[in-house]
C-alpha cells in the first residue's frame, strides 16, 4: 500500500477520491467483460469483428498503413500478442498459422478491454462535472453494466472505439480555457470520425461551442458569430466535399435522407430499443421512470431561466452547459440513428422501412440516457423542496 499513499499524497482529497474511483471502476469493467468472455463470448457475434480482425493482421504482415484508427489499435495488439509469444505460436516471419490464431483473437479481445475502460473512465469524469462523487460513481457503474456494452466490449467492432474518443472529446471541449484541451479534444474527435463518421457528426457541435469558447477568451469575438464559422467550416464544407460519396454509398444525400427518414415510427422504434437497457422489463421500467423524472426536473429548471435567456450576457453553471452538451449529443445521436442505421429496401420506387435496427448502434444512446438516470438519483440526496425553491445560479459574464 505505501507505493499507492505516496501516489496519493500529493492530491486533494477531493483527486484522491476521483482516483480511487476511477481506479475502481477499471477493475469492475475489466473483470466483468473478462467473466463475460470466458462464460459467454467465445465466438464474436459479429462476421465484420472477424473482418476488422484479419484487416488488421493482413496490415501488419503486408506493412499497409490503414487510415482507420480502429484498424491501427487491432494491428498494435496483434503485435503486442507477438511480443508475449503465445506460447511460441509466433514466427519468425512475424505471422501465426490459421490454426493459432484463435489463441491470437482471444488475446486481442481481452487487451480490447481498454477501450471499454477508456469509455467509462471519462463517462465518470464528464459526470462529476455535474455529480458529487458517489452519484458519479454509481451512475457510471451503471453505465457499465448496460447489456449491449458488455457484450460488444469483448467483440472486435469499431462502436466502443470510437465512442470512447467521442466522450473523450466532449470532456475537454466543456468551456476549455487552455490550448491544451482545445488539442486534445480535436485529436479524439479525428479519431472517433475516422473510426466511424456518424461519430464526428454526434460529438462535433460540442466541439464547435467548446473551440468557440476558447477562441471567444481570447480574441473577445461575438461567441455566436464563432460558431457558425466554424459549423461553416467543420461541417458544411465536408457536406458539400462529400456528395458524390453519399450518392454511391446511401442513394442520398444528407439532406434527403434527413427528410425521407425522420419520420414518427423511426424515432418511436430508435426510442423503444434505446430504453431496454438490460433483458428484465421490469428494471427497463424502473430506468425509463428515472430517466422521466431526471428530465422534468431537469426542463423545470431551465424553464425558470427562460427570462435569462433572453438576455445574452447571462450564461449558466458549468453543471448546466454539461447538460445542454449531452441533450446535444443525444438528439444527434437520434437523429443519427433514425435516419442512417434503418435498413431499407426501394420496392415499386417507394421506400420500406425494416422495421428494426441493428442493436450495437444503440450502445451511445443508452450510455447517454444513463446521464438522465443519474441526474434523478442525484434528485434523491437533497430535499425535494430545495429544487422548487432554490434559485438560479447564473453569473453574469464580465
Amino acid at each position: 500500500m505505501t507505493p499507492i499513499a505516496n501516489t496519493l499524497n500529493p492530491l486533494s482529497p477531493t483527486k484522491q477520491l476521483d482516483l480511487i474511483f476511477i481506479l475502481s471502476l477499471g477493475y469492475i469493467v475489466f473483470l466483468t467483460r473478462s467473466l463475460f468472455l470466458q462464460n459467454y463470448g467465445e465466438t464474436m457475434i459479429n462476421y465484420d469483428s472477424y473482418t476488422y480482425f484479419y484487416t488488421a493482421v493482413s496490415s501488419v504482415q503486408n506493412h499497409n498503413f490503414s487510415l482507420s484508427p480502429f484498424i491501427l489499435f487491432l494491428a498494435g495488439l496483434y503485435n503486442l500478442a507477438g511480443l508475449y509469444n503465445l506460447a511460441g505460436l509466433y514466427n519468425l516471419s512475424g505471422s501465426y498459422s490459421s490454426s493459432d490464431l484463435t489463441d491470437v483473437i482471444q488475446f486481442v479481445r481481452y487487451a480490447s478491454i481498454i477501450s471499454s475502460i477508456h469509455l467509462i473512465v471519462f463517462f465518470y469524469l464528464i459526470a462529476r462535472k455535474m455529480f458529487k462523487h458517489v452519484i458519479s460513481f454509481m451512475g457510471t457503474l451503471l453505465a457499465s453494466f448496460t447489456t449491449l456494452f458488455v457484450i460488444y466490449s469483448v467483440n472486435l467492432h469499431n462502436d466502443v472505439f470510437a465512442l470512447s474518443f467521442g466522450f473523450t472529446a466532449l470532456y475537454f471541449s466543456i468551456m476549455p480555457r487552455r490550448i491544451l484541451r482545445v488539442v486534445l479534444s480535436g485529436i479524439c474527435i479525428v479519431i472517433a470520425g475516422l473510426t466511424r463518421p456518424d461519430t464526428y457528426v454526434i460529438f462535433i457541435v460540442p466541439f464547435v461551442i467548446g473551440l468557440s469558447y476558447y477562441i471567444k477568451q481570447k480574441i473577445n469575438k461575438n461567441f455566436y458569430l464563432l460558431a457558425g464559422i466554424l459549423l461553416i467550416v467543420l461541417i458544411i464544407i465536408p457536406f458539400i466535399a462529400l456528395q458524390s460519396y453519399y450518392l454511391t454509398v446511401t442513394r442520398f444525400n444528407p439532406i434527403e435522407k434527413i427528410t425521407l427518414f425522420l419520420t414518427y415510427d423511426n424515432i418511436k422504434l430508435v426510442w423503444e430499443k434505446s430504453v431496454q437497457v438490460t433483458q428484465d422489463d421490469t428494471v427497463d421500467k424502473l430506468f425509463l421512470s428515472g430517466i422521466v423524472i431526471g428530465m422534468s426536473f431537469l426542463v423545470y429548471n431551465i424553464m425558470r431561466r427562460r427570462q435569462l435567456l433572453r438576455q445574452l450576457n447571462y450564461k449558466f453553471s458549468q453543471p448546466y452547459i454539461v447538460a445542454i452538451y449531452l441533450i446535444l449529443v443525444f438528439f444527434l445521436n437520434i437523429l443519427n440513428l433514425t435516419t442512417y442505421h434503418i435498413p431499407y429496401s426501394i420496392v415499386n420506387d417507394t421506400i420500406v422501412m425494416s422495421n428494426k435496427i441493428t442493436l450495437r448502434y444503440l450502445i451511445g444512446s443508452q450510455i447517454l440516457l444513463v446521464y438522465g438516470f443519474t441526474y434523478a438519483l442525484s434528485l434523491l440526496t437533497k430535499p425535494s423542496y430545495y429544487y422548487l425553491r432554490d434559485k438560479p445560479m447564473e453569473t453574469k459574464e464580465k
